[in-house]
């Protein structure tokens, strides 16, 4: 939770209503407090070797404490969606390695996982997150090889 993400956010969604919390995001001090948390690019998730890993399935714990029961966990990545990490400093996790990684969360009512792109959000506005767009986007981001944003969610039992 950085500085620059919150700024960011705040720019996005100007309301006195949001607590907004800059910290290490797995070593922050809430128990069972929000109604929805929302991880954009969280950087813990490019240091794992694989989302299978017992560290990738405790950073996901860490995350889902934070959440009232019923709370929804709203998870954000850009990708090139197919698995490829030429840099080695970015995983470009597949719409499938999110949507394992996902239903297997503990304590957690899968959601779905979709791949969307901030055009196709804008023309299609709450319709992007559907089937259709995910298939379109993933279509868009192998043809051009461009980053799409997959998108996951899972609400805590």
């Amino acid at each position: 939770m950085s500085p620059v993400g919150i700024q960011g956010a705040q720019n996005l969604y100007p309301t006195e209503e949001i607590d907004w919390v800059v910290g290490d995001g797995l070593k922050l001090d809430f128990h069972h407090e929000f109604d929805i948390v929302h991880v954009s690019n969280f950087s813990p998730f490019t240091m794992v070797d694989s989302l299978e890993t017992e560290q990738a399935k405790l950073i996901s714990g860490q995350i889902m404490r934070y959440l009232k029961q019923n709370g929804l966990l709203v998870f954000v990545w850009n990708s090139r969606l197919d698995e490829s990490d030429p840099q080695g400093t970015w995983a470009n996790y597949s719409i499938k390695q999110i949507a394992r990684y996902f239903e297997a969360v503990e304590n957690a009512n899968y959601l779905g996982t979709w791949a969307t792109h901030s055009q196709l959000s804008t023309l299609f506005g709450s319709c992007s997150l559907s089937n259709f767009v995910t298939q379109l986007t993933a279509a868009g981001a192998r043809f051009h090889s461009k980053t799409a944003r997959i998108v996951a969610a899972v609400q805590k039992l």
